[in-house]
């Protein structure tokens, strides 16, 4: 049985929606809605908030997110070393600014990738100077999912290509053409949500210190 079609258009006038459209085989293609798949973001625990959450007996067991998020943690790495390489070209601290997105899909019920921004420019975790109104988080998370979504991003290429299709959360195939980048980038961040798996996570110790995994992911909705 063959997908419902729609065929959207971003351009200098913002989006529309054609009848038709001619699909390059270049286009990226995301069968199964992923735009980023992250499952060992490193933590490295505060040893005291392990042990004052009881989570000792849950370490085999399952980690709510609820006690995820009351645990003082700190950022050390993406465990795949090219993945946070990648990160580091489209922006030297954008594995930081990662671990910050997956800490709030733990402590929130939110995907809201609109909540995410306020959230990210209330509490500023990178103590960027927003004293002038700039955008920082908002510029580096477009960034992202543009880079994301037109290039080759899991071969390390920077090679921007005009379009994607994707299936949505209904089944429709959505094929987009983009010749704006300001309008693609606004669908974007209303059109793609964060997410984690629960029971994936993993608190293990290593040389008497304690760390966690944690998982993220980007996907359309």
């Amino acid at each position: 049985m063959m997908k419902e079609t729609q065929y959207l258009m971003f351009d200098s006038n913002g989006l529309k929606t054609v009848k038709k459209s001619q699909i390059p085989e270049y286009y990226n293609t995301f069968n199964q809605n992923n735009l980023l798949d992250l499952n060992s973001i490193i933590f490295k625990l505060d040893e005291q908030s392990f042990l004052e959450y009881n989570l000792i007996s849950k370490v085999e067991n399952d980690l709510n997110n609820t006690a995820i998020s009351s645990l003082k943690m700190s950022f050390i790495k993406i465990e795949c070393q090219e993945t946070e390489l990648k990160m580091k070209l489209i922006e030297s601290r954008m594995p930081e600014l990662i671990s910050h997105i997956a800490h709030f899909g733990y402590r929130t019920s939110s995907n809201s990738l609109k909540e995410l921004i306020g959230y990210l420019e209330s509490q500023n975790p990178l103590k960027f100077d927003q004293s002038k109104g700039h955008p920082f988080y908002e510029h580096n998370l477009k960034k992202l999912l543009f880079t994301l979504c037109l290039t080759n991003w899991p071969k390390g290429t920077n090679n921007y290509t005009n379009g994607l299709s994707f299936i949505n959360g209904d089944g429709k195939l959505i094929y987009c053409h983009v010749s704006d980048q300001r309008s693609f980038l606004e669908f974007l961040i209303e059109n793609t949500q964060i997410t984690t798996k629960s029971g994936m996570e993993r608190i293990y110790e290593e040389n008497g210190e304690l760390f966690i995994k944690l998982n993220l992911q980007i996907r359309f909705k």
